[in-house]
């Protein structure tokens, strides 16, 4: 796995957008094209709406455990209870018009081509599609799914699904499940994954229990990158020393540039600002090369086009930063990794917001 970690000179930085213990946002959250937000409290009843104002209202209440929410073309808003086995539609203005019933539903998205849900069962391991007229068609079902919940469409119109209980993501292409990637979890107990968005060319997930979220790269295998979130915590400030608490729904703001995160453990909406684009988009670092590779000592970085006030940093196997960073620029650059014991490290350059990451072998 390609696992690094962004550099902490770029300019992300996480803020509490909203903080009220009678109103926790914990689960899903969605934009409508307005730019409010919605909600939903999987410990409780609600699904809120927050205003581009930062007003926060209950939209509708009576649920069990709401779950997963997506709006179709008409701005009903469909709204998963995961424990109540049921999908509810609603109006744009909270009524409620239809109850579906389907067990353990978890996650949903509207097709990409039509008002068809696409719908996450997650004790079935399953996707179901649940067409306009309230029929319910089974698509795919049994491993590797696992605990199935979020649900993405990159910009090219590919969904992706992710597993909760071992964090694998998968493409989904036609009907087959293609391996992408596994996002990071502790060690030991449980080891989840909250929910996944596509923004700026990149998915983007949370880990539920290491209190972080993870960059993967659509178009690598298990090209993870940890992009924000230190230990369990509330604390605002810089991506990577800033703390969350159970992160849980995530989705991009409408220009893409923003990700909004829902801390499960607090209740708290968060947001991370200046979010990088991927080669997709047009922004990201040339190529480059590392040699000798592998290395006992000196490694020298050639990349196709020169550095530009670029920054460096070593990421050890873990994602922990060793060293400290360094300014690069021009078409070579040498560092010296005889301070390192043997092992495989990742070299991150920084330019610009954009990230490249790189792996070398320390003999």
């Amino acid at each position: 796995m390609l696992l690094a970690a962004a550099s902490t000179v770029a300019a992300q930085y996480v803020t509490t957008i909203h903080n009220n213990p009678a109103s926790r946002i914990t689960d899903a959250i969605i934009l409508d094209s307005q730019g409010n937000l919605f909600g939903s409290d999987y410990s409780g009843t609600n699904v809120y709406k927050r205003s581009p104002g930062g007003q926060v209202s209950i939209f509708a209440t009576g649920f069990n455990t709401p779950n997963g929410l997506a709006f179709d073309s008409q701005d009903n808003l469909f709204v998963v209870d995961n424990m109540g086995n049921c999908v509810y539609k609603l109006s744009y203005n909270g009524t409620f018009l239809d109850t579906i019933t389907i067990t353990n539903p978890s996650g949903i998205i509207k097709d990409v081509m039509s008002d068809t849900m696409i719908v996450t069962q997650y004790a079935g391991n399953a996707l179901t599609k649940l067409a306009p007229d309230g029929t319910i068609v089974p698509w795919i079902a049994g491993p590797p799914l696992n605990g199935p919940v979020g649900l993405a469409y990159d910009g090219n119109g590919d969904l992706y699904v992710a597993n909760f209980e071992d964090r694998e993501i998968y493409k989904i292409w036609p009907d087959t499940l293609i391996y992408v990637a596994t996002v990071p979890g502790p060690a030991s107990g449980n080891a989840w994954l909250g929910f996944i968005a596509h923004a700026r060319g990149y998915l983007w997930a949370t880990s539920f229990n290491l209190h972080r979220i993870y960059r993967i790269d659509p178009t690598q295998t298990d090209s993870v990158t940890w992009y924000a979130g230190s230990t369990a915590g509330t604390l605002d400030g810089p991506a990577l020393t800033a703390k969350f608490n159970s992160p849980n729904g995530i989705v991009g703001s409408l220009t893409g540039d923003t990700l909004l995160i829902s801390d499960y453990g607090s209740g708290r909406l968060r947001m991370i600002t200046d979010t990088p684009a991927s080669l997709e988009e047009g922004h990201f670092l040339s190529e480059l090369e590392l040699y000798p590779n592998p290395t006992t000592d000196r490694l020298v970085l050639q990349p196709a086009i020169p550095f530009a006030e670029a920054t460096l940093a070593v990421f050890d196997a873990f994602g922990k930063q060793v060293g400290a960073q360094v300014q690069v620029s021009g078409s070579e650059y040498e560092i010296s990794l005889a301070a390192f014991p043997a092992g495989m490290y990742s070299i991150v350059v920084s330019q610009e917001g954009a990230l490249f990451s790189a792996k070398v072998l320390k003999l």
